[in-house]
């Protein structure tokens, strides 16, 4: 039992003692591809999504608390997985300007520029927004950029 190269793709080669000749055998996987690219996309999602350390859900003897842990795990397991699949939706950066040269501001693009440079549709979509009434106000977009809150000083909240 000397020379033996133990990979997956390689044949492990056996030579026994009394010198009979070599065996070969191919080695086989633990589990197949598709159960190894899961495992994958498993600890993926639980180093980039996780919640920390799992819970020790053996070590609790009470069992209606065991039976609620066991469900909660499951719960995060499912949701750092559909964290992970949404991340294919958010693949697109949202929009920005570039500016072509270095002394080029985009603070100063106004937004008949932007509206003469985008698509038609898009331009459709802009309006023009006046609160004169109700004091200062604060805004915040959400992170897709689709709903705007505006809160106004004197009490005016509003949402688009």
């Amino acid at each position: 039992m000397s020379d033996a190269v133990d990979t997956i793709d390689h044949t492990v080669t056996e030579v026994s003692s009394n010198n009979a000749g070599p065996i070969r055998t191919q080695r086989t996987p633990a589990f197949g591809k598709d159960q190894a690219s899961q495992l994958r996309r498993r600890q993926e999602a639980q180093r980039d999504y996780g919640r920390g350390r799992r819970i020790p859900v053996k070590g609790i003897k009470d069992k209606k608390l065991r039976g609620n842990m066991k469900l909660l795990e499951s719960k995060y397991k499912n949701a750092t997985l559909k964290a992970k699949d949404a991340e294919i939706l958010l693949e697109n950066e949202g929009g920005f300007l570039e500016p072509e040269n270095e002394l080029e501001r985009t603070y100063k693009v106004k937004q008949d520029d932007i509206k003469g440079s985008v698509a038609i549709e898009t331009a459709k979509k802009g309006f023009e927004l006046k609160l004169d009434s109700l004091g200062p106000y604060v805004f915040d977009y959400t992170r897709t950029g689709k709903d705007l809150l505006l809160a106004g000083r004197k009490g005016h909240v509003a949402t688009m």
